[in-house]
């Protein structure tokens, strides 16, 4: 192959990077306007801001102190059935290395923080992993309720079991046996809700009602503790 064939050929591979760049760039901000349209109808505000270590505003969530290069950006912010709430896109990497090469993964998550009247116990419900089932077996059990298909689908973690097992009346276990890839995290002075992925307008409200159906189910009892 010539030199003008060779340069000709790395020419159009550039123009087709820095075209792809480009359409990617016009998709992006496509999405951001219509999720700043989004929020604006409900009265919300939005901010594309960035902002890194969440784990120093709401210690003790473990989705926050995962990875590295960890942050929350398109912040959406408001009330929604009378409780203020955060939502926001949170990022985080992790990188292995085999030795000769290093891979890294990044990972993209939809994350609700709704604020509490009442000062929380830690607690972690998430979904029963095969791991989960082979640590049962051996003896290291999680919490469980008396819903057995909330047991069998759920891993429930707390440093104050009985606290944990009072927060989930038969309506919050129902409420959440009807989420999908979804896991909620109590700090103290918050529910925070994870959905596994980046969603679509369409879908931005179920963490959001998921952590509020939460706080509301709570007993009236638990606020005297």
């Amino acid at each position: 192959m010539d030199q003008g064939a060779v340069f000709g050929i790395a020419i159009l591979v550039v123009a087709v990077v820095v075209t792809l760049v480009w359409v990617a760039h016009r998709i992006e901000q496509r999405r951001l306007a219509a999720l700043r349209a989004w929020a604006a109808a409900f009265g919300w505000t939005f901010k594309p801001d960035r902002q890194e270590a969440l784990e120093r505003t709401w210690p003790g969530i473990r989705h926050f102190e995962q990875g590295h290069s960890r942050y929350g950006c398109n912040w959406v912010e408001g009330r929604h059935r009378d409780r203020r709430f955060r939502l926001c896109e949170y990022h985080f990497a992790i990188t292995s290395s085999n030795g000769k090469t290093t891979t890294t993964q990044h990972h993209w998550s939809t994350v609700a923080i709704i604020d509490s009247d009442l000062r929380l116990s830690p607690l972690r419900i998430r979904s029963e992993t095969f791991f989960d089932k082979i640590a049962a077996l051996v003896g290291w059990h999680d919490i469980d309720t008396e819903s057995d298909a909330f047991n069998r689908r759920f891993h429930v973690s707390a440093v104050d079991r009985r606290w944990a097992c009072d927060a989930l009346p038969p309506a919050t276990i129902e409420a959440l046996l009807g989420t999908q890839n979804q896991s909620l995290e109590c700090a103290v002075d918050a529910v925070v809700v994870v959905a596994s992925r980046r969603l679509g307008l369409e879908d931005l409200e179920r963490p959001l009602a998921m952590g509020i159906d939460f706080l509301d189910n709570l007993p009236g009892f638990l606020r005297g503790r």
